[in-house]
């Protein structure tokens, strides 16, 4: 929807404003709304609201308005805010953002809830930008008491993918943050196995931040040996989507994992490129302590990885799969050098790579 003329006018958006309080009998707060989503459409109405405290406060209270024309409208509105950083930061600081996000959380709890796809997808967008993150973190997984936990809303997700795709992105994004990843990560808790069938989700959407948030729970090395134990089987779980077709001679065959044997002609690989980088960079992140490597390289990775070579197109997963490579067939660091985590690249060589990596 754009505003009348399709052009902004700030005067008639402050004349609505007035229109926005619960006070307002419904069809003038549902025609306010509707203007206010029009100004969504232009740079200037998102700018003039973005500066607006007032504004975006009404907006943030109505997405728990009874009125369900009211709240949905409310829900496009922040979908479009929260996608500009210095208003979603805005949004963050407010006083009333604990609140806020907290009620937004609990309404992706509530996967039959017809606004959950809505309030997913803000909380992605708010999750993208670190300053939002950190607030989120803060306000809804730094205590005990808090509305939602992240066991909760990982559980939601696994039950709903379809309803709630836009929480992978969200999962992904806080899981930047180390103290989320070892909320993820509690052995005591059913909580990142969850994840794991979601990598054959239907929608890429999932798929990808799926991966994203199992490789940035593997920046955490001392829990390697844990994902991959026979408790979370993670290894087969990342090398299957990079599976093809191709038969292995009877010795490599039974030295894979159970689920890459025997796959079948009609085996296909994960379609989206970005999601095998990611999955590749995954694997290559396990290979970080000599008792890891050493099990990556006995399942007998090293097949898999050649095979995808061969048929990968993409010169930047090209280069992610060359990386892992070197590690699998390489020898042995030197003593004390056995962490590959805590190796110091020389500064002209680490160059080299960032720039054969933007290539």
């Amino acid at each position: 929807m754009t505003t009348e003329g399709g052009e902004f006018n700030s005067e008639v958006l402050l004349s609505f404003l007035k229109f926005l309080s619960k006070s307002s009998p419904p069809h003038i707060r549902v025609a306010a709304m509707d203007y206010l989503l029009g100004c969504t459409g232009t740079r200037d109405g998102i700018e003039f609201i973005g500066n607006n405290s007032s504004c975006l406060k009404s907006v943030m209270e109505l997405i728990g308005d009874d009125d369900i024309s009211i709240s949905k409208t409310a829900f496009k509105i922040l979908i479009n805010l929260t996608a500009e950083l210095e208003i979603a930061v805005k949004i963050a600081a407010s006083p009333d953002f604990g609140n806020f996000i907290g009620n937004l959380l609990q309404l992706c709890l509530l996967a039959d809830s017809i606004n959950a796809y809505s309030a997913s997808k803000v909380a992605s967008n708010l999750s993208r930008w670190e300053p939002c993150s950190a607030a989120i973190k803060k306000a809804c997984f730094a205590e005990n008491d808090s509305k939602v936990s992240v066991n909760q809303i990982v559980e939601a997700f696994s039950k709903h993918p379809d309803t709630l795709e836009y929480l992978a992105n969200f999962l992904s994004n806080m899981s930047c943050q180390q103290e989320i990843r070892t909320l993820i990560l509690d052995k005591k808790r059913c909580i990142i196995q969850r994840l794991l069938p979601l990598l054959s989700f239907d929608s890429s959407v999932v798929r990808q931040g799926v991966a994203a948030t199992l490789k940035n729970c593997c920046f955490e090395t001392d829990y390697h040996e844990w994902l991959l134990s026979p408790e979370i089987d993670l290894l087969p779980r990342l090398l299957l989507p990079l599976a093809g077709p191709e038969e292995f001679d009877e010795d490599d065959m039974e030295k894979l994992p159970d689920d890459l044997q025997y796959l079948g002609d009609d085996k296909t690989r994960e379609p989206e490129e970005s999601i095998r980088r990611i999955l590749v960079e995954t694997i290559n992140k396990l290979c970080a302590t000599k008792v890891c490597r050493h099990f990556v390289k006995d399942k007998n990775t090293y097949v898999i990885v050649r095979e995808l070579h061969k048929w990968e197109k993409s010169p930047v997963v090209l280069a992610a799969i060359e990386n892992l490579v070197s590690v699998l067939i390489s020898d042995e660091p030197e003593e004390g050098m056995e962490n590959l985590e805590n190796v110091v690249i020389p500064e002209h060589i680490e160059e080299k790579l960032t720039q054969l990596d933007r290539q």
